[in-house]
């Protein structure tokens, strides 16, 4: 124990030093001519060369405001229609469809799909970017593009702006964009339609002035903008100019004020569990419904409620700091966060939550959700894409497949990069092995064999709702199945309450991680827990040590907080209900010590062993 607190406090001192050698990303600025003139960054990547070798892209920071920054690319990155036309004779006679909108355009939607992609991936610093209402990446409008705050010349129509003129990579040039033989430069589109039939749209012409171009021409380019949330961005390296534009790192929101600074002020005992350099740690809990029923939402008593009252961070004020501490959290989401209640289902119960109340995962240190469970379609079809895109927008990563091969088919793994250690997500409501089996199999090949995934999660929403011990024969095959497939965590959710852990072939089978926070619920056992994983990531490849478990009830009805068990014995009641009392073939129990300890450790070739 002494040694785990020794490294955990010079972890908390080296990570502390760490900080300090990043500074806050609100030092930007916008456009001060009197400062000289723009700042620049670098984020993403993006073909560059003619072959198509990518490069970092540079940013112009055009605006600093309320904590956002916008960017636009320092130069043309790519060449496109508005509307994709094939047909060249089409093309000629101007004969593609009208826009009312520049984002119902062929080009607004590759900017969010293909570019997007290709710019950031799977790179942390996508949740940085603001999901606008233009979407992440977008162009700039016909007013922007002659704003003098962001550096631009006011008057539009004369020639040689030297403000608007851009040059673009070898790779747009390669595209058949064009380019002007004498000023080297070329045009670039503007997201504003020109009139209301739709058939034109503005364009930055080679000497900067701003004119008018049909939709279908091919030699124009893409130079995108986009809007950047600085409470997730750190400047880590860089000087801000042209020549050495600043580099960015991506930080939780809550990184300046969060568990290291906090660890300062803590005792040793509050920072025992603080992870190791070459440590990985993955914490998983069950459902959260942050709101409530509809008939209950309007108590005074209701969850709904006291978040007004008490504000987003009080659900997980009493657990939060594992949560800051760890280095990536999973969380079943139960509810939709809509405002389309009158979209309820004929259920009894309609989980539903404001929208805002995803600030209650934020505060408390929740990075990834699964979203697909018997409540997420409470509000149909349109409830659901409502909570996806609210949780887009502020930036929560998730996951979930449902409804595969259906119209309301949603299909969305889920990957982050941890600590060197790329971990992929997949997950699934009410899963049957004859039907489900290999839908998972090929999404466990694709996360692994297509998008490099070392690690693997199967979220499984499943089981008997309220029953402690009753685990079907056919969850146990199942979830074998899923690790000889390449899973490497089998995490289930639903029956409410705590289930018995199994590990097979050295991987954890966590049946059911119980309720931790639930607006509407009837009595069932309170116990609960924070399950945590440790990864040895000292060699690259994670290699799981131990399971642990921190031994919690869920908060009673008018506060709702989980919290700790202090009482030695209350602890040991609770890590007794995932010790299974009898011998499932081809799968190992917790050893009895995990009552008294609530770790078990693991050998480097599956064996579990006794934890001190």
């Amino acid at each position: 124990m002494m040694g785990n607190r020794f490294r955990a406090v010079v972890f908390a001192a080296i990570a502390a030093l760490c900080l300090l050698g990043l500074a806050r990303a609100e030092s930007l600025r916008g456009y001060n001519k009197s400062e000289g003139g723009y700042q620049y960054l670098t984020l993403g990547e993006y073909p560059c060369e003619e072959d198509g070798t990518a490069a970092p892209v540079v940013w112009r920071v055009l605006s600093v405001e309320d904590g956002q920054a916008i960017l636009l690319s320092d130069m043309i990155l790519d060449c496109k229609q508005v509307t994709f036309v094939e047909d060249e004779k089409d093309r000629e006679n101007h004969n593609y469809p009208d826009l009312t909108d520049f984002r119902d355009s062929d080009l607004s939607h590759w900017l969010n799909s293909e570019m997007i992609t290709a710019l950031l991936g799977d790179s942390p610093l996508m949740q940085a970017v603001v999901e606008t209402d233009q979407g992440r990446l977008w162009l700039l409008s016909y007013d922007q593009m002659a704003d003098t705050k962001w550096g631009f010349d006011k008057s539009v129509w004369q020639h040689n702006r030297l403000t608007r003129r851009a040059y673009a990579t070898p790779y747009a040039k390669s595209h058949g964009l064009l380019v002007d033989r004498s000023l080297g430069t070329s045009p670039w589109w503007s997201g504003t339609l020109r009139n209301k039939s739709g058939k034109k749209g503005w364009i930055a012409g080679v000497d900067g002035h701003i004119s008018v171009g049909f939709f279908g021409r091919l030699n124009v380019g893409v130079r995108p903008a986009l809007t950047l949330d600085l409470s997730r961005v750190a400047i880590s390296a860089g000087s801000g100019s042209k020549d050495d534009p600043f580099v960015l790192t991506y930080v939780s929101p809550s990184a300046f004020l969060g568990p290291y600074l906090r660890l300062a002020e803590a005792s040793v005992s509050d920072v025992s569990t603080q992870p190791a350099e070459q440590e990985m740690v993955l914490s998983f809990i069950g459902d959260l419904s942050i709101g409530d029923a509809t008939q209950s939402r309007s108590s005074a008593a209701s969850l709904t409620n006291v978040i007004n009252e008490r504000g987003y961070a009080w659900p997980f004020s009493l657990v939060a700091d594992y949560f800051q501490r760890d280095d990536y959290s999973f969380a079943n989401l139960e509810v939709v966060f809509t405002e389309r209640e009158a979209l309820k289902s004929g259920k009894k119960y309609n989980m539903i939550g404001r929208p805002d109340f995803v600030n209650v995962l934020l505060e408390g240190g929740i990075d990834v959700v699964n979203t697909v469970n018997n409540h997420c379609f409470d509000f149909t079809q349109k409830g659901y894409l409502d909570t996806l895109e609210i949780l887009d927008n502020a930036g929560m990563n998730h996951f979930g497949t449902i409804y595969p091969g259906m119209p309301q088919e949603s299909d969305i793994l889920g990957v982050a990069e941890v600590k060197g250690v790329k971990i992929g997500m997949v997950g699934m409501s009410y899963p049957d092995e004859k039907r489900d089996f290999k839908r998972y199999e090929a999404r466990i090949k694709k996360l692994k064999e297509e998008m490099g995934c070392q690690l693997v999660v199967c979220s499984m929403h499943w089981g008997r709702e309220e029953h402690m011990t009753t685990i079907m024969s056919t969850q146990f095959s199942f979830a074998r199945k899923l690790i000889d497939a390449g899973a490497d965590v089998v995490w289930g959710h639903h029956p409410h309450v705590l289930q018995p852990v199994f590990f097979y072939q050295g991987k954890p089978v966590m049946f059911s991680t119980g309720n931790f926070i639930f607006g509407t619920m009837g009595e069932v056992n309170p116990a609960t827990g924070i399950f945590q994983l440790y990864y040895d990531v000292s060699n690259g490849t994670p290699v799981l040590t131990e399971l642990s478990v921190v031994p919690c009830e869920t908060g009673k009805r008018g506060d709702y907080r989980p919290f700790e068990l202090e009482d030695e014995k209350a602890r040991q009641t609770c890590w007794g209900y995932m010790i299974n009392k009898k011998k499932v073939a081809k799968m190992d129990n917790l050893p009895a010590s995990f009552s008294l300890t609530g770790r078990v450790l693991v050998t480097p070739d599956g064996q579990l062993t006794d934890a001190e």
